[in-house]
């Protein structure tokens, strides 16, 4: 199915008014930024090279989508941004470094990030910066987009223990603590997910969330093998890691404060043809996760069609026989992402959106 084809699904199947797409191009990951509110046709740029992670005798695809809500607010901000390009390349691979997804933040690793490169592990993770420390004059996003970076300079770092996502993010929790900057003040959620190969062969993916980020696989496109669940203080305020120097004026505020230990840890064994999505609170509150199956179901059924319809002079071809790399899961990583984030910007929520999708393969031996 082609990147347009599937643009012209997204403007007549689901939506009154699509977002532009603006995409930038990494070696680690597909990344999209959905601008809201913006003119119903769907620029038919051309989609990113599929970035490809080998894992052992496993091949994972990985795409990130992201839309600040300052998009959907401030028109001043949309009319500027469709003037001009709005976006350099990523720098590091993996990471949103301009910020365009707001208060939330991303980040996709492994030890080795070469395209097609095969590698003993990788992670993919998102962060929510919390907003209510705007109303105190600090900066929510500074906290989750550093979390990131140190997530990514612990992967960096072979001398760090990285053996499980908790030992990963209380690495990066304590160099967050020990960094000395005076805008770095706030606390974040975040959810890490960690893929590697273990002695049978199967692919593990080992999680751990923190707040109401959060992630969920889908199996075979048609139902949900598992989903985290949202950790929160009195049903209202998410679990979050806090930075507040001592000797600041935010030290004599009541701040909520958790250890990455606080996090919900999970591991399970994937599957050939797995999805995982991650997202923030952004994309959840917006869409539960029946409707982010439904629309898995229907981008699939979609690419099913389009694969078995044949062209003028052609004859069409079973799905029995059809290539392993287009069927049953035609779409790719980076369409999921898109269509999931351009379905959460239209819901009553209006947040930070930030959604990752990784798909699961064997390869054939």
């Amino acid at each position: 199915m082609s990147f347009h084809v599937f643009c012209r699904l997204l403007e007549s199947r689901w939506y009154l008014k699509i977002p532009r797409i603006h995409h930038l191009r990494s070696a680690s990951c597909s990344f999209a930024i959905l601008p809201a509110c913006c003119p119903r046709q769907l620029t038919t740029a051309q989609a990113p090279p599929q970035p490809r992670h080998r894992i052992g005798s496993w091949i994972l695809d990985v795409a990130a989508c992201g839309i600040s809500k300052q998009y959907r607010l401030n028109k001043a901000v949309r009319a500027q941004d469709f003037k001009a390009p709005l976006f350099a390349d990523l720098a590091p691979l993996g990471l949103d470094n301009d910020r365009r997804c707001g208060e939330d933040a991303f980040c996709v690793v492994s030890p080795n990030r070469g395209l097609h490169a095969a590698s003993c592990m990788l992670v993919v993770a998102v962060a929510d910066g919390v907003g209510g420390w705007a109303s105190v004059g600090a900066d929510p996003g500074v906290v989750s987009h550093f979390l990131m970076k140190a997530l990514h300079a612990a992967v960096a770092n072979t001398a760090r223990d990285i053996s499980t996502p908790l030992a990963l993010l209380s690495s990066a929790y304590d160099m967050m603590q020990s960094e000395v900057k005076p805008d770095l003040v706030g606390s974040t959620t975040a959810c890490v997910t960690y893929y590697s190969q273990i002695e049978t062969g199967d692919l593990q993916l080992q999680s751990i969330n923190l707040g109401d980020s959060g992630f969920i696989v889908i199996r075979h496109g048609e139902f949900i093998a598992y989903r985290s669940q949202a950790q929160l203080h009195g049903g209202t305020a998410p679990y979050q890691m806090a930075v507040v120097p001592p000797h600041s004026r935010y030290a004599r505020d009541s701040y909520i404060s958790d250890k990455p230990a606080a996090g919900h840890q999970h591991s399970l064994a994937l599957k050939d043809g797995d999805l995982v999505i991650s997202g923030t609170d952004g994309l959840f509150d917006n869409i539960d996760g029946d409707g982010v199956l439904k629309i898995i179901k229907d981008v699939n059924a979609f690419a099913r069609a389009m694969n078995t319809t044949p062209s003028k002079g052609t004859t069409p071809t079973p799905a029995s026989q059809e290539p392993a790399a287009t069927h049953p899961y035609g779409p790719t990583a980076y369409m999921f992402a898109l269509t999931l984030a351009a379905s959460a910007v239209h819901g009553r929520k209006v947040d930070d959106i930030t959604v990752t999708v990784t798909t699961v393969r064997k390869q054939l031996l």
